[in-house]
């Protein structure tokens, strides 16, 4: 299991600090349906079932009743896919691979990873789920996995309701249920993402609570609160143009927290229908329901010197109903929603343990207070930053300092000297685990030795979260852990040495710049992973302060020799030409900066030349044809175009490559471009690197960290880009 001996190490280290009680036997009946009932965005601190009044969830709470609460749970990931996720798998989404759409290839849960539902149905049971997003859908995301039936809204729809996805799944649902056949079906409701308020009388009651106490200060807002009872949706609709333009202020906030808990009373709504289903099937008192979230929500601006994972943010509902309503009570253990899977595989015998699994089996907790762990983590949507819990404390990285302590629930900076050994020896295992979290990115440059070589790296999306150097090397303008920097500089005076650069960002496009202290950058002891430059196609990129191109003695200025040549042709076009006399050709074409997922490069060549888009890549062209070769494509002013160019397999030299008239690059120099996943070229990248040597004089990049291994990773379609694209932040 990946990160296993971390994990265990700082788990230990925490449970030394404090004793835990044996686990107890579970008591109830078999169950013959399991619900897992997943709601988006909902937060503890606005449900009955925590004690938030008034109770905008009044079905919730009295299955809550019957059930085991945990007080204390925290989520896996802040963002939606990589929390369902690590529900059903029990991993962290370092470990089960799915973070943000947007880190292409790797968006989708690999095949070789167990869900939940998968242990359901080889144990035989009847498996079905129903979810309220199209990013969530499995052709996207993956997250079907094992179950036989998904309903699911397509690309082209908007986000589902509680009641269009209770509706859609409840007649397939029902005849399971009626089956006698035993069942596990989850049901995702996202609701309590929206911004907008619920129907006005689900809102009214809500509206009246929390800005009632304002109308004393504003005769209008009382006027308009007389009206809710019985005009309440024109009510609403005042409130939200008569507060528009107020944002941030005590009014808004307190309009937004009223439209938040009407959202959970409309998913209330269909939690109540659910339940009712499950009686009128007869299956609701051996069946097993789950309740659980997979991340909050903000309603408010955070403090500017509080924590990045707030309460607000990671703490969620869990709650289990065992059949017959065996144990119930709460529970102050420190659980994360990614126990679920490890839990129910235990209780209804789905198979061995999963040894890859993050998860913890909750059954001591179940009938007595047993902490079930003493060690939570949490990270954002796309990896880039993280944090880890303890049943007081939390760590987490900061910009400033490195790595921040706040006392959790309170989201106030705690300092050391404040703190007794006890407590010092907790935050400490915190601090570790955090730092033995896998980082979304490094990237390593390796020199074997001989002549030295100076690295400069720039980020084209995200930032540099730290740079180290080991060896003979020295590190200037770099940039400090925790930084905004997009780029630095290091030199490597001889090997053995290497140089580490952390990004922000999964698979974020690098620009490599190296110089060869000797003159001549020998390509041949350059790699990239184990392959030789000189047989990879990474892509290249001009110097944009490079001599025009030469004159050779006695000819017109500007005739060959060069193999490659990219030239504008008028306005956005510009042609690429390969000189050769009937070598094979394969050129990769791969605009810098890059832009948008789904942009697609127009060209033009002749039916003799194979031109076609990298797999999940528009915006990247493969083309191979017979030299000499000549293709037109569109290129926007203002960027680059990075090339690779083989002739018979061998890569043509830069010293051979011609860009607008001017020499590719200088002599000694070579500006590489290291793209977001490409399949068959970044690959090498991503790989372990072997144990052979790499030259007297080599170097070697890698890419290594949080990453899906390129076996694993599948790209998208043109429409599930643009809809990646379209959905932005909103994921």
């Amino acid at each position: 299991m990946r990160h296993a001996a971390l994990l265990l190490a700082a788990a230990l280290a925490l449970a030394a600090c404090g004793e835990s009680e044996a686990p107890a036997e579970l008591p109830g009946r078999p169950a013959t349906a399991v619900v897992l009932l997943v709601l988006d965005s909902v937060r503890p601190d606005h449900m009955g079932a925590y004690g938030h009044a008034p109770d905008p969830m009044p079905h919730t709470t009295a299955l809550a009743r019957e059930s085991v609460v945990f007080e204390s749970a925290i989520a896996a990931s802040t963002g939606t896919n990589a929390a369902l996720a690590s529900i059903l798998t029990g991993q962290y989404a370092q470990n089960h691979g799915v973070g943000s759409l947007r880190n292409l290839g790797q968006q989708r849960l690999a095949e070789r990873r167990v869900t939940l539902a998968e242990r359901f149905r080889d144990a035989g049971w009847r498996t079905l789920s129903a979810v309220s997003l199209p990013q969530l859908g499995h052709a996207l995301s993956g997250l079907g996995q094992g179950f036989e039936r998904r309903i699911e809204p397509g690309l082209q729809e908007q986000d589902r309701s509680a009641m269009q996805t209770f509706y859609a799944a409840r007649p397939e649902l029902e005849a399971l249920l009626r089956s006698g056949e035993p069942v596990f079906a989850l049901l995702h409701f996202a609701d309590a993402r929206r911004d907008d308020a619920a129907l006005g009388a689900l809102a009214a009651p809500f509206l009246e609570h929390h800005l009632r106490p304002f109308a004393e200060h504003h005769e209008w807002l009382g006027e308009i609160l007389a009206r809710v009872a019985r005009d309440p949706d024109g009510a609403l609709d005042d409130l939200g143009n008569a507060l528009r333009r107020s944002r941030g202020s005590p009014e808004h906030a307190a309009l937004r927290r009223a439209q938040y808990d009407s959202q959970l009373a409309y998913v209330d709504l269909h939690v109540g229908e659910l339940l009712a289903l499950l009686r009128d099937a007869g299956r609701y008192q051996s069946s097993l329901v789950c309740v659980v979230g997979t991340h909050g929500r903000l309603l408010e601006e955070p403090a500017p010197a509080g924590p990045t994972f707030s309460r607000e943010l990671v703490s969620v509902p869990l709650f289990v109903r065992f059949p017959g309503g065996g144990a119930r009570g709460p529970r102050r253990s420190l659980v994360q929603p990614l126990d679920l899977a490890p839990t129910l595989a235990a209780l209804l015998a789905l198979g061995s343990a999963d040894e890859e699994s993050d998860g913890r089996d909750l059954s001591p907790s179940l009938t007595g207070d047993a902490s079930a762990r003493e060690l939570a983590l949490c990270e954002t949507s796309g990896l880039e930053r993280r944090a880890a819990f303890g049943p007081r404390f939390q760590v987490e990285e900061h910009s400033i300092v490195g790595a921040a302590v706040y006392e959790r629930g309170l989201g106030a900076l705690v300092r050391e000297a404040d703190l007794d050994e006890a407590q010092k020896a907790r935050v400490r295992a915190l601090t570790a685990a955090l730092e033995g979290f896998a980082r979304p990115e490094e990237w390593l440059v390796e020199v074997a030795g001989g002549a030295g070589y100076e690295v400069a790296w720039r980020f084209a999306r995200g930032w540099v979260r730290g740079a180290s150097v080991e060896g003979a090397a020295s590190l200037f303008e770099a940039p400090r852990a925790g930084g905004t920097e997009i780029g630095g500089r290091a030199r490597i005076e001889s090997g053995p040495a290497a140089l580490t650069v952390r990004g922000s960002q999964r698979c974020a496009p690098l620009r490599l710049d190296l110089t060869y202290d000797s003159g001549e950058l020998d390509a041949g002891a350059i790699r990239i992973g184990d392959v030789p430059l000189a047989a990879h196609a990474m892509p290249r990129l001009r110097s944009p302060s490079a001599d025009d191109w030469p004159a050779p003695a006695g000819a017109p200025a500007g005739e060959p020799p060069w193999s490659a040549d990219f030239a504008p042709r008028g306005g956005r076009w510009w042609t690429l030409r390969v000189l050769g006399a009937g070598e094979a050709v394969e050129a990769l074409l791969v605009p810098y900066p890059p832009e948008h997922l789904d942009e697609r490069l127009e060209w033009s060549a002749g039916a003799e030349i194979e031109v076609v888009p990298a797999p999940g890549r528009p915006d990247v062209l493969l083309v191979r044809g017979v030299a000499p070769l000549e293709l037109d494509v569109a290129k926007a002013p203002g960027r680059d175009m990075a090339l690779s160019v083989a002739l018979d397999g061998v890569q043509v030299d830069v010293q051979r490559m011609r860009y607008a008239g001017k020499r590719f690059d200088a002599p000694g120099h070579l500006s590489l471009y290291l793209p977001e996943w490409i399949a068959g070229v970044t690959d090498a990248l991503d790989r372990p690197p072997g144990a052979d040597g790499f030259g007297e004089r080599g170097l070697r990049i890698l890419r290594r960290g949080s990453g899906t291994p390129p076996e694993e990773r599948t790209g998208l379609e043109l429409e599930e880009l643009s809809f990646v694209r379209w959905l932005g932040a909103g994921e």
